[in-house]
């Protein structure tokens, strides 16, 4: 869509268009055909409706000058991106004021996410979206990909969008961009599953840990634990004198995950003894369930004490075969001691294996304690480099043992506080996730935000 001239009947029909569209009941009757794109799911963007400029689409140059798939005005290339499922193909590069419609059908009403994948070399680029006429998203930001070949993923705010056939129009608020597709996730579905926890959890010394168990009080779902669940050394003392009083009042609903500090005691004996069945297989303690759409996996991070931390050691080879077997849209995993992080016990190498394996499978969330404090990174790679496909990491060590600082910041953290004992509360949807901490009485931090599976 490189800006050449305008057409004088391709004007006057645009104007046409515009004069017939100021209500919804109007914008309707532009819409030629039933469409085959449901929602949730991918737009395609080359997927515009037909009927030509001003009805399909809106572009200010003659001829598809990518040559693909459709002849009449939109520029459509072939393209390389390997998010794309099929042979990629993509609009531009469109410019300002220009405009895709399709027709699409949602059968159950709910909030979604709309993705936007895309490239440009620019920033300031955006998109505006309505639907039925009617503004969706007023501004989607789309910053620079640093080339029109490299892609990348935004992800709007929730927006409603009822059920039944609707109309949707995605217009250029500046020009120079690439469209590959548009991704429509549903957040929100009627028995969303709730994850709620944190690490580094009871001290018979403090009384924190009562603070956070006061917070799962009040949140139904599954409880999770990150490890170090009872100070100093997992004792069957401290399991009963300290853990039993506060979080053990969840135990019935709690799947917990291994410390360092459970391994003080030999075997980690009193942490089995005490989860039984919840903990996973005795000795090891790996194990995965199902938590609505989702699968979890639970990973002992002490992994010298069973058989080594490497690609080839027991618990690998267990987690790649587990996550072959259970295929799955969403996947989250969890463990005790981060891969990555700013506290001041730094990043952990031990952890890259099991992050390679889970990053190759596509999973989406990763939660960790150890680091006494709450951080969240932007989603990584297996590098630990920023990538909009790869795993969020949320750092929870702030159950009730204490609190410390940053040491090291890590690039990729985005949110850090060492001054709050709390839980973390995700709500599990079957595409997507929003995440909560909830902080303990007479506190005010809190981090809220969402995030979509790949």
């Amino acid at each position: 869509m490189l800006l050449t001239r305008r057409r004088p009947m391709q004007l006057a029909l645009l104007l046409g268009v515009l004069l017939v569209s100021s209500t919804p009941a109007q914008w309707q009757r532009a819409t030629v055909a039933a469409s085959d794109i449901s929602l949730p799911g991918r737009v395609p963007a080359e997927h515009y409706r037909v009927g030509g400029e001003g009805v399909g689409y809106h572009d200010t140059t003659e001829g598809n000058l990518g040559g693909e798939l459709r002849n009449d005005d939109v520029d459509i290339q072939a393209c390389a991106d390997l998010e794309s499922r099929e042979k990629c193909h993509a609009v531009g590069v469109i410019q300002l004021g220009e405009w895709l419609a399709y027709d699409v059908h949602v059968p159950v009403a709910g909030t979604y996410a709309i993705l936007v994948r895309y490239a440009t070399p620019k920033n300031g680029r955006w998109l505006r979206i309505t639907l039925d006429g009617m503004e969706l998203i007023g501004r989607i930001d789309l910053p620079s990909t640093g080339s029109r070949t490299r892609w990348a993923t935004v992800t709007s705010s929730p927006v409603s969008i009822g059920a039944g056939q609707h109309a949707l129009r995605v217009t250029a608020g500046a020009g120079i961009i690439r469209l590959n597709y548009f991704k429509f996730v549903r957040t929100s579905q009627a028995g969303a599953a709730v994850l709620v926890g944190a690490g580094d959890i009871a001290r018979c010394t403090s009384s924190s840990d009562e603070a956070t168990v006061a917070i799962l009080d009040s949140v139904p779902g599954t409880v999770f634990t990150l490890g170090d669940n009872a100070y100093p050394n997992g004792s069957a003392a401290d399991f009963a004198d300290c853990y039993e009083p506060s979080w053990g009042r969840h135990k019935a609903r709690t799947r917990p995950a291994l410390g360092n500090h459970e391994h003080l005691t030999p075997g980690a004996t009193p942490y089995f003894n005490y989860f039984g069945s919840a903990a996973g297989q005795r000795g090891k303690g790996w194990y995965s369930y199902k938590v609505g759409e989702w699968h979890v996996v639970v990973l002992n991070s002490s992994c010298s004490k069973n058989g080594g931390c490497g690609p080839d050691d027991p618990q690998s080879v267990w987690l790649r075969n587990n996550l072959a077997a259970n295929p799955s849209n969403c996947t989250l995993a969890y463990w005790h001691h981060p891969r990555w992080s700013s506290g001041e016990y730094g990043n952990d190498p031990n952890m890259q294996s099991y992050w390679d394996i889970l990053d190759a499978a596509g999973a989406d969330l990763v939660l960790n304690g150890h680091a006494h404090m709450y951080e969240r990174f932007t989603p990584m790679d297996a590098t630990g480099a920023p990538d909009a496909t790869g795993i969020r990491q949320i750092v929870v060590g702030t159950g009730g043992g204490s609190l410390s600082g940053t040491s090291v910041m890590h690039p990729q953290s985005e949110v850090r506080n060492s001054s709050t004992f709390g839980v973390l509360k995700l709500t599990l949807s079957d595409n997507a996730y929003t995440w909560k901490f909830l902080s303990a009485a007479g506190s005010t931090f809190t981090d809220t935000g969402s995030g979509t599976c790949h």
